[in-house]
């Protein structure tokens, strides 16, 4: 069986585009397999699952996987050096960098902490803030839109959002969306002034990415 970091790093081997040497998606294969792969590798010990029923699979019960070397790298991957950060996004802002993108589940959740911290120095007009609904946490951890968008407004210590969307659009994740009228309670939340601009990132097919359109 091989460790955790070993497969990690074959898997990433995989998506390294040749010409470049970058971490790259190549188009001999399919990206969200891909990402799913990666993903579930890296967070296997804690996460395996959220990205298993992405494919309808359950985890077989005899999958053992080392996670001790996966588990000091993951913590070294999340942990954010606000000094040096905070050090970048000045440099950033004060050369007109102006948009400025989070999410629920970066850094295992201190990126909006982080984003609210360094930001704040800010005129609050002077920079858009972009930050993303997790629907797998409506889904697994059975929260509601209300908590967790009132909660990203109290990490990132804003009273609204310039850019608030859907995160990670696949057909499950929209489906979960549609079951609890997400789409119906953010426009509610814009026309209250709290989102300035709606939207998704997307991680489906494109049959589901021309529906969303239509």
């Amino acid at each position: 069986m091989y460790k955790t970091s070993r497969l990690f790093d074959e898997f990433l081997d995989v998506e390294r585009n040749i010409n470049t040497g970058k971490v790259d998606h190549t188009p001999n294969f399919h990206k969200d397999i891909l990402d799913a792969v990666c993903g579930a590798t890296f967070r296997a010990s804690s996460f395996a699952a959220d990205f298993a029923y992405n494919f309808g699979e359950s985890l077989d019960a005899s999958l053992s996987i080392n996670s001790i070397s996966n588990d000091n790298y993951q913590k070294q991957q999340l942990i954010i050096d606000f000094e040096e950060a905070e050090r970048l996004v000045d440099l950033a802002y004060k050369n007109g960098v102006n948009y400025f993108d989070t999410a629920y589940v970066y850094h295992a959740g201190e990126s909006e902490i982080f984003a609210g911290k360094i930001l704040n120095k800010y005129p609050r007009e002077s920079y858009n803030l972009a930050t993303k609904l997790p629907g797998w946490a409506i889904k697994n951890d059975g929260k509601t839109v209300d908590e967790l968008f009132n909660e990203q407004l109290e990490k990132c210590d804003v009273e609204y959002f310039d850019f608030y969307l859907l995160h990670s659009l696949n057909r499950d994740i929209w489906n979960t969306f549609i079951s609890v009228n997400a789409y119906e309670n953010l426009k509610e939340k814009k026309a209250q002034g709290k989102i300035k601009h709606l939207g998704f990132s997307f991680h489906g097919d494109m049959e589901l990415f021309k529906e969303l359109l239509d």
